[in-house]
């Protein structure tokens, strides 16, 4: 049974971050090195100093996911950056191939999640528009099972998120609409993915209070977490860190 004290947060940056908010909401964009806001024009957004590291880890709250920063170098025309680069990503504790991309449209308030499914982690990132993007620590025996983090990810801050095994996921759109890739380590399998209902109270996520969530017919009547917590898969003594 989950505990009603468990609690989640919105991931906070470093101390040097950049505080803009979002178009059409409340929340507040973490950007450090970013230049414009979520939802801003993306292609205002240049760096032109060479010597800037191209990807970086920003520490998280949960033991597992990991949230990068993609340097975009540009001038007047727009910008280049590296999305994925195997190496790169091996150096920051991502030794994960990735062998399935997925690509989601979706309209301002569209609730994605909570999805999982064993031997897959998950590589998010926003293209176009703005999102809240949510993990879930899932694996059974874990101190911090049930709690969640969230990351505001888009066109404008480049942020990614990894997602590990062992962890559900799932997103809401914040802006007029947001086109989201994924990049998997396992292949889509309808037999052994799951999920559990987003808006599950004792997992208590805090969506943005003023949007009005729209999920899909499935996730609508997903189970909640308290309720296949005995058949997850994930056993957080033989998954301690996944990432």
């Amino acid at each position: 049974m989950l505990s009603p004290t468990l609690r989640g947060e919105v991931s906070v940056s470093r101390a040097d971050e950049d505080k803009s908010t979002c178009h059409g909401t409340n929340l507040e964009c973490r950007n450090g090195r970013a230049a414009v806001p979520c939802g801003g024009d993306p292609l205002a957004l240049r760096v032109d100093d060479d010597t800037l590291v191209g990807m970086q880890g920003i520490p998280t709250s949960l033991s597992g996911p990991v949230l990068l920063e993609v340097v975009a170098r540009g001038d007047a025309r727009g910008f280049f950056l590296e999305a994925y680069r195997r190496d790169a990503f091996a150096d920051l504790g991502i030794d994960h191939e990735l062998v399935q991309t997925n690509h989601s449209r979706s309209r301002r308030g569209v609730v994605r999640g909570m999805h999982y499914q064993p031997g897959m982690g998950k590589l998010v990132r926003c293209v176009r528009g703005c999102i809240l993007d949510v993990v879930v620590d899932i694996r059974r025996g874990s101190p911090r099972f049930g709690q969640w983090e969230a990351f505001e990810l888009s066109d404008a801050n480049h942020r990614q998120v990894y997602c590990p095994e062992g962890f559900a996921h799932g997103f809401c759109v914040v802006s007029d609409v947001a086109d989201v890739i994924y990049g998997c380590t396992a292949y889509w399998d309808p037999q052994t993915e799951g999920g559990f209902l987003y808006s599950d109270p004792q997992v208590g996520i805090a969506w943005p209070a003023e949007l009005e969530l729209t999920p899909s017919v499935k996730d609508a009547a997903a189970p909640t977490l308290a309720e296949i917590t005995d058949s997850l898969p994930f056993d957080f003594q033989t998954q301690p860190s996944t990432a």
